[in-house]
């Protein structure tokens, strides 16, 4: 009975992170690095997964369009999916991309035939297939060679090799074979059967096969390779454990796990390698590892406060960045991790807080989950926490519109008072003055006027905006100040308006003079060009087992012991419709 099927397990959602995980092996290796995480968003549909990074940071994959049930591969790149369209049919998928920005995958056809693909420069080319109705590609290198499997047959399928024409590989002696992956050196390296019958993971190179054994057991899986012909994939142990190893000139290293099964997806040109692991509980979690830093759980290395549980890592590129898909809030997204500069989470992050007006406390949260209380505030207080002293920390603040007051609290513990504004204005801090720390300051709807206080207790008044307006002071033009009414050049639509030396809305502060340009209209928002890209928006995320994953969906070449339920499972919502083959005893192709 054969077990090379396509094993694809769904992840049910895990909620959100609300500790750190602790390694399977105990004490933390001397690894400082840590990450900045980004949610890549989708297409405009409900879920995305994404597959690979290429070393300029664009990243491919798959994603539901908007409204629509079926998936589309995409390319993203600077915040921006594009669609790589499909080859007349539902659904496509993206599995790889070179440094070029050629990509690799697999496109439904208009008979719904599941057929390779190398895209380059918005051109989808048809890759052909084997003797068989399907293929499908899954790695790519700098010479554009394109590596996948194909159907020789109605019951078989071998790893391909394209290089203007499609080359069968063959397979280790038994019946199927499957390519994941190439590097430039034109080294291929997949999952074959044996002649007895065992599912080995193989490096193929001038037409010569290697077997590159396992970590005891009777199975493993090749995923991925680097430039150096290293080799990444998952296989079992001689106590039928499933784990994760690096293959290295002959020698297999098993990676060890966080308690449960791990499989490695990705490796870098220094050995650094990206995959999944299980903990003891069976919820997976994404890891790094590299021979300084040990098996490492990813979620250990980025804020907390994110709401981030990552759930696997599918790939990295030379400079660390990291690619995968996990739960944010509880969500499906799909992630990129960037290291942060000196390894470490940088101080002057943003921190979850809430003001409770019934107790005029504060509670902020500390990075192991842990609130700290302070008091400070009374009901009918607005809070305006910000930079007062530019040490690079906010501080607790609120404005007390019944009395215009500001209570600015101190380091010691004590408040600072300062007499600025009116019940009906709103308070603005902000940093109008580019000194590297928030000034006092108020907007009055109902006139429309600004009052911006000085070093001096001054108050700057400046007209601009209507009556009822909003106001939303920033940093627009990355100047280092606020672009408040009088900052920067805003278009003249009309003489110069004197910015009145008026008194402090609080009366009795000195008054100041000065001009500043005036707009007579409200601000319109600018028509941005169409560039045929959209916008990331929210994501998802699938986990598969066993086999580069579509890399994820894709089929899984997986030991018995883990195929058993999968060959009926139902086919994940981010996959493309696939052939499952060696399910039954008869080992017949199934098309999901």
């Amino acid at each position: 009975m054969s077990t090379f099927c396509r094993a694809v397990r769904r992840v049910a959602p895990a909620g959100v992170l609300t500790a750190l995980l602790a390694l399977s092996s105990g004490a933390l290796p001397a690894f400082a690095q840590n990450y900045a995480v980004e949610d890549l968003g989708t297409l405009g549909g409900v879920g995305a997964s994404v597959v690979d990074i290429n070393s300029g940071g664009s990243i491919v994959g798959h994603s539901f369009t908007p409204g629509s049930a079926f998936e589309h591969g995409f390319l993203w790149s600077s915040g921006f999916m594009q669609d790589l369209g499909t080859f007349g049919g539902a659904t496509s998928t993206a599995s790889d991309i070179n440094d070029a920005g050629q990509v690799a995958g697999t496109a439904d056809t208009t008979t719904g035939t599941s057929h390779a693909f190398r895209w380059t420069s918005g051109m989808l080319v048809d890759l052909g297939s084997l003797p068989g109705d399907f293929s499908e590609a899954f790695g790519i290198n700098s010479a554009g060679q394109v590596v996948g499997d194909s159907g020789i047959n109605d019951t078989q399928i071998h790893a391909f090799l394209w290089n203007g024409t499609m080359q069968d590989l063959g397979t280790l002696g038994g019946t199927d074979s499957a390519a994941s992956a190439i590097n430039d050196a034109g080294q291929v390296v997949g999952s074959s059967f044996t002649s007895g019958g065992l599912v080995h993971a193989f490096v193929w190179q001038g037409g010569t096969f290697r077997d590159i054994g396992t970590l005891g057991g009777t199975f493993a899986n090749g995923f991925n390779i680097n430039a150096s012909g290293q080799v990444v994939g998952s296989s079992t142990t001689s106590g039928g454990a499933l784990h994760a190893y690096r293959w290295t000139n002959g020698t297999m290293r098993d990676l060890g796990t966080l308690g449960g099964d791990s499989q490695a997806f990705g490796i870098n040109a220094a050995g650094q390698v990206v995959g999944t692991a299980q903990r003891s509980s069976g919820e997976p979690r994404a890891f790094f590892f590299s021979d300084a830093a040990g098996f490492v759980d990813l979620n250990t290395r980025i804020d907390p406060a994110t709401g981030w549980v990552l759930r696997e890592a599918l790939a990295i590129n030379d400079s660390g960045q990291i690619v995968g898909n996990g739960f944010l809030n509880g969500q499906p997204r799909a992630f990129r991790l960037t290291p942060l500069p000196g390894g470490v989470l940088p101080a002057n992050r943003s921190r979850l807080a809430v003001y409770r007006p019934s107790t005029g406390q504060w509670f902020l949260r500390n990075d192991d989950g842990s609130p700290t209380a302070v008091g400070f505030g009374a009901s009918d207080d607005v809070t305006v926490s910000a930079d007062y002293l530019g040490s690079g920390q906010n501080q607790i603040a609120v404005f007390r519109p019944s009395t215009g007051q500001w209570f600015i609290r101190r380091p010691d513990g004590g408040a600072v008072v300062i007499n600025f504004g009116g019940p009906t204005d709103i308070p603005v801090p902000a940093d109008y003055l580019g000194f590297g720390r928030a000034q006092v300051a108020v907007f009055r709807p109902t006139t429309a006027e600004w009052f911006i206080r000085n070093d001096t207790g001054a108050a700057i008044r400046v007209q601009f905006g209507n009556p009822n307006d909003q106001p939303v002071p920033a940093d627009y033009l990355a100047q280092g100040r606020a672009r408040s009414p009088c900052s920067g050049r805003p278009r003249r639509t009309g003489r110069s308006a004197t910015r009145t030396a008026a008194r402090s809305p609080s009366s009795g502060v000195p008054r100041a003079t000065a001009r500043c340009p005036r707009t007579t209209s409200g601000c319109s928002a600018p028509n941005w060009p169409s560039t045929g890209l959209r916008r990331a928006s929210s994501s998802s995320a699938t986990t598969t087992i066993a086999r580069r994953p579509s890399r994820s969906g894709a089929r899984a070449i997986s030991p018995s012991r883990a195929t058993t339920s999968a060959c009926g499972a139902p086919r994940s919502p981010s996959s493309v419709p696939r052939r499952a083959i060696g399910c039954s005893a008869t080992t017949t192709a199934i098309r999901r």
